[in-house]
């Protein structure tokens, strides 16, 4: 009876070590930071960063190339604190070889000063993701928002090669056609008659920032229900380099034993907290994918053009074609074009971002 209270007594500790390690890790407060350089070449030394104010405050992640590195555009760090309010602290980070051209902390420019093979400046109270670079897009028409993920081969962390081009343009040619179908259907079943939440479409990253491998390509058209977790449903529809949906990869946020995995053929619905279907969702044979309000609703079909997604995805309302989507983004320039053409009329959206934030810029 003592060894089996000794042994419970051990492990109770040992649980409530580690879960004090795991509540103070997540607890942590991490900053991107990036230096963008004026020209695309390589330092002469490893970068380096250094706090100068309370460093003890301060940890620097430095794992892998998923928290630190440089790339020809780029050096970026990432640095944490268990402080809820931190102190802004002054900063340096050594760039011998290269000239910097910003200093970037989350998705928000700071001052700096450059001497000496060194940029110092003061950290900047944003905490975006730096390597990820997405774009909030509204609709012009009244449709739901995408949120775009510019993936760019000089920020490639992890299994990209060969690197992914074609499934990475279908990707966000499905989310334009997407958007385009669940506007029509919408118009048909306004959502807020059918259920609690709101339906989201994004893409995914091939930079693994901070820890999160994405892999492999996939579109996300989920259902986030209110307060996010538990019960937000995430399917997550593969896409190889032919540009077609192979898989659905699901789940309900924060919710055991609710994943799944879908194939062709295979409905995947989502409901909210209450049960309500928001959205059903199948992949067709040709790689493409279905859409539809309920069980007894019309379908809407997402199609990828003959040759691949990757040059366009049509939207059908059962047989009925109602547009083409197309896209091209060219991540060096911070511009994407995205074609909606329908039978009697095209839209052309422009999309102009900061390559090295994502932010939305007018030219």
């Amino acid at each position: 009876m003592k060894v089996y209270l000794a042994e419970m007594i051990a492990f109770f500790c040992i649980f409530g070590i580690l879960y004090t390690r795991v509540s103070l890790a997540d607890s942590k407060i991490t900053y991107s930071i990036k230096v963008i350089k004026s020209e695309p070449v390589i330092t002469t030394s490893a970068p380096t960063i250094r706090i100068l104010h309370d460093p003890d405050l301060w940890e620097v992640l430095d794992k892998d190339a998923r928290w630190q590195g440089e790339n020809l555009w780029e050096i970026y760090f990432n640095i944490a604190t268990r402080q809820e309010k931190p102190a802004m602290p002054l900063i340096k980070i050594s760039v011998k070889g290269v000239k910097p051209g910003r200093v970037i902390v989350g998705n928000t420019d700071a001052q700096y000063e450059y001497r000496d093979d060194e940029v110092r400046f003061q950290l900047v109270d944003n905490r975006g993701i730096g390597q990820l670079i997405e774009t909030y897009w509204q609709d012009p028409r009244g449709g739901l928002p995408i949120h775009l993920r510019h993936n760019w081969e000089m920020r490639k962390v992890g299994p990209w090669d060969p690197w992914p081009e074609n499934a990475i343009r279908a990707v966000d040619n499905f989310l334009f056609a997407a958007r385009e179908a669940l506007r029509l259907m919408e118009e048909q079943n306004p959502s807020k008659e059918r259920f609690d939440g709101r339906l989201v479409l994004m893409g995914f990253e091939t930079s693994s920032s901070r820890g999160h491998k994405d892999d492999p390509a996939h579109v996300h058209v989920m259902l986030y229900v209110p307060g996010y977790s538990p019960g937000s449903c995430v399917p997550h529809l593969y896409v190889n380099n032919e540009g077609r949906i192979y898989s659905n990869s699901y789940v309900k946020i924060g919710v055991p034993g609710s994943g799944r995995e879908f194939k062709p053929g295979q409905v995947c619905s989502m409901d909210d907290l209450s049960g309500r279907i928001g959205l059903e969702v199948m992949i067709t044979d040709d790689g493409g994918l279905m859409l539809r309000a309920k069980p007894d609703a019309d379908c809407y079909y997402l199609r990828p053009y003959k040759d691949g997604g990757h040059l366009g995805v049509s939207v059908f309302r059962e047989d009925e074609h109602i547009c083409l989507a197309s896209t091209i983004d060219d991540v060096s320039i911070g511009e994407m074009i995205a074609t909606i053409k329908y039978v009697d009329e095209t839209h052309t959206e422009e999309i102009l971002y900061d390559p090295f934030t994502g932010r939305l810029r007018r030219d």
